[in-house]
């Protein structure tokens, strides 16, 4: 009886690890990253009660198949709200992979022991050579799923609408091997299943690469696209300085304009004017920090703009020359400057600040952008998210930056320490 009772716990224990990993793997590829194990767990369980009542009556059958890959779906569906379409073929695809490590599970140990006949001994419930076939393949689920979805399912978002005919042709080449399987096990068997594995992984592998390829030539042309329009940002508020400077500098006129007043009497309005000439005049004067007249009217614009915001401003510049065009270099520093002034927006006033620092020592020129911060950005492949909720890719300005600096043989290197966040960008000269 109580060895029974272990059989049969065996048995459940089994289906219920394969349903857990199936929906973990579902979760992975379709879902969001937002896992729920409580709802995911319960999921499983109930497919696994289903998957072992019908395993009572018959081992490897249909029946048990369609409850896995229908179950799957449905609580995938349920739990992730993901497309019960996708979820169906992912599910689907999942189970021909099952099928593939179970039967090369039962190869293996067909080889080691000699026997050809060995397959009425595993599709046996009450064998112990059943139970060691169960952990070998339970085992070897784990392991190529651990794989999958630590180094492909997360990367990318399978369309797995357009799966279906793999699926189908998969399904018929695994129907085929396994029958042929029921009839005896050899060398040539076992070769059979590992080589299909193998197949299998270096196919979702090569999908993988493919993916990712088009995915990061999209995310290039969105950085491209982001640094013109920040450019072009940034060259109108450059013409808007200069302009004015030349506006508030053509003092002959701006004479013609208070003599009239004065000579009508005006004394009121001539007042207000000399007012609004003397804060425009201050606000058209231009510290030479670099010697590069786009790259100072940049840090004396952001430089306002922070200190509007409560944020302490310090600026230590030496004269520099750089072979960069004035776009990349002004759309390199005004990324900088922009996210030291989104971060110093979330820390409370008084402990915001922000330091520039533009150095050439040597051969060397180091541009450096410090600033105070929350910590509470993750780095994620390289990026630090932006906390905003306005879902923009903020982030994606450093990556640009990395581009910018990288095109004309400069690094840029990142630190994020306690409530600090530092940019340090470098170039030859």
């Amino acid at each position: 009886m109580i060895v029974h009772f272990l059989f049969q716990f065996t048995e459940f224990i089994a289906s219920f690890v394969e349903a857990i990993i199936g929906e973990l793997v579902i979760e992975r590829a379709l879902g969001e990253g937002s896992f729920r194990l409580k709802n995911t767990v319960i999921g499983a369980f109930l497919i696994a009660v289903l998957i072992w009542i019908i395993n009572q009556y018959d081992l490897f059958s249909i029946a048990a198949t369609i409850t896995g890959v229908v179950g799957m779906a449905i609580c995938a569906r349920v739990i992730y709200k993901v497309k019960l379409h996708d979820a169906l073929v992912m599910s689907a695809a999942y189970i021909l992979l099952l099928y593939i490590l179970d039967f090369l599970s039962i190869a293996i140990f067909g080889m080691i022991l000699h026997k050809d006949q060995i397959v009425a001994d595993v599709i046996s419930s009450f064998s112990i050579m059943r139970v060691y076939y169960i952990i070998l393949s339970k085992s070897l689920l784990s392991a190529v799923c651990y794989f999958l979805s630590k180094k492909i399912l997360f990367k990318i978002h399978f369309r797995a609408g357009k799966m279906w005919m793999g699926v189908g042709l998969s399904a018929g080449f695994i129907y085929y091997f396994a029958s042929i399987s029921f009839s005896h096990i050899n060398k040539e068997t076992f070769f059979t299943w590992f080589f299909l594995l193998a197949f299998v992984l270096l196919g979702l592998y090569t999908v993988f690469q493919y993916v990712s390829v088009i995915q990061e030539k999209n995310q290039m042309e969105l950085i491209k696209e982001r640094n013109l329009l920040a450019a072009e940002n940034y060259e109108r508020v450059i013409q808007n300085y200069r302009s004015n400077q030349v506006f508030y500098h053509d003092l002959k006129n701006q004479y013609l304009v208070i003599g009239s007043y004065l000579k009508n009497k005006e004394y009121a309005k001539a007042e207000d004017y000399m007012k609004i000439l003397e804060s425009a005049n201050q606000r058209a004067f231009l510290v030479q920090w670099t010697g590069i007249n786009a790259l100072d009217i940049l840090i004396e614009c952001k430089k306002r703009e922070a200190e509007i915001m409560g944020i302490d401003v310090e600026i230590t510049a030496d004269p520099i020359t750089l072979q960069i065009s004035e776009q990349d270099l002004v759309a390199l520093l005004g990324n900088a400057l922009d996210n030291a002034i989104e971060a110093c927006q979330e820390v409370d006033e008084g402990g915001r600040w922000i330091r520039i620092g533009l150095k050439r020592i040597k051969d060397m020129t180091f541009i450096k952008v410090s600033n105070s911060r929350k910590d509470k950005a993750m780095k994620r492949t390289g990026i630090f998210p932006s906390s905003k909720a306005d879902g923009i890719p903020h982030g994606f300005g450093l990556i640009s930056m990395r581009m910018i600096a990288e095109k004309y043989g400069g690094t840029v290197e990142i630190s994020c320490e306690n409530n600090r966040f530092d940019i340090l960008i470098s170039f030859f000269s």
